[in-house]
């Protein structure tokens, strides 16, 4: 082997060594805490005023510095989250731009911090995310809070809206995501990993085959009814109540002759031929809170009361009208 092949062949594992060496070296500078850890950072610097409150914490080491975040639970004398910064035996509040992440008393399904470096700086990011309902059920949102300590700022991105029958979703970010795409890229990701994960564990019912079909077909016009709809039909095979509805319960319900009318709770209101065992949806209000009184006025002649609007279906013309 000549001089210049071995004189290469060192210089490039020499120059291999180095980019290991460095690939090593600034990892080492990063590392998350325990919780153990973490706690015994809070015994000694945390205001005893607060060591024996609820709260949800985290940390972690870098460049020989240690953060730890605080999110104390919703209640009387709860105090503000809290961003510590600890070099030596010194700990300081790290003041950041932007909302401080909270954590709710009730209501929340998942909150949760995780250490991450999410805008490519090599510096960490705390990351608050909390999955929340309103007290009645009818409004649900999904929120993260990243806590950029490089900048010292606080980015936001959430989801939510009315939930329901005819559900509304909104993204919301804070003015300050431009600045940061690749945390809005990181966001958007969530958002939609959250959402798949929803809709994988959501059972799935043949009457949702024709709920979806009443969106596409009928839509919001036809729920409000403030004048008079053709309403489009699917029928579909009936083999039951329980295999139709799974869990499902009926609010109200009546028969005349081959045809029975069913109100679900919360829920639409189906027609069934109970000759021919197919099922249709005739009616789908515009919200979860509108419960139906159904009743046959003639053979083929519904009338519907439906949080105090009374309104017609005829069978024949399969037309919903408003009183």
């Amino acid at each position: 082997m000549s001089k210049s092949i071995k004189y290469f062949a060192l210089f490039g594992l020499v120059f291999i060594l180095c980019v290991v060496g460095i690939f090593v070296c600034h990892y080492s500078r990063v590392r998350v805490l325990s919780e153990a850890e973490t706690k015994s950072l809070l015994d000694r610097h945390l205001d005893k005023r607060y060591l024996a409150m609820p709260a949800e914490y985290a940390g972690f080491v870098w460049e020989n510095e240690k953060y730890v975040l605080v999110v104390f639970k919703c209640g009387p004398d709860r105090p503000d989250s809290l961003c510590l910064k600890i070099v030596g035996d010194v700990a300081v509040n790290y003041n950041l731009s932007g909302d401080m992440p909270e954590q709710y008393d009730s209501g929340c399904s998942e909150h949760k911090i995780t250490v991450e470096d999410i805008t490519g700086d090599n510096v960490p990011e705390f990351v608050y995310y909390s999955h929340c309902q309103s007290a009645d059920g009818s409004h649900c949102w999904k929120d993260w809070k990243i806590l950029n300590l490089a900048k010292k700022e606080i980015i936001k991105g959430s989801i939510g809206g009315t939930t329901g029958i005819y559900p509304t979703s909104k993204t919301f970010w804070s003015n300050n995501i431009d600045r940061y795409p690749q945390v809005k890229d990181y966001l958007l990701s969530q958002i939609a990993i959250k959402q798949a994960q929803e809709q994988a564990q959501t059972p799935k019912y043949p009457y949702q085959v024709l709920e979806d079909y009443w969106y596409k077909h009928n839509g919001i016009e036809c729920s409000v009814l403030r004048e008079p709809c053709k309403v489009k039909l699917l029928w579909v095979e009936y083999p039951g109540f329980q295999e139709f509805f799974g869990s499902r319960s009926i609010h109200s319900e009546d028969s005349f002759g081959k045809y029975k009318i069913m109100a679900i709770f919360k829920g639409p209101v189906f027609l069934v031929d109970q000759e021919s065992r197919k099922i249709a949806l005739i009616y789908m209000p515009e919200s979860s809170f509108v419960f139906c009184q159904v009743k046959f006025c003639y053979s083929d002649y519904i009338m519907f009361n439906c949080k105090s609007r009374i309104f017609f279906y005829d069978i024949a013309s399969q037309t919903l009208s408003p009183l």
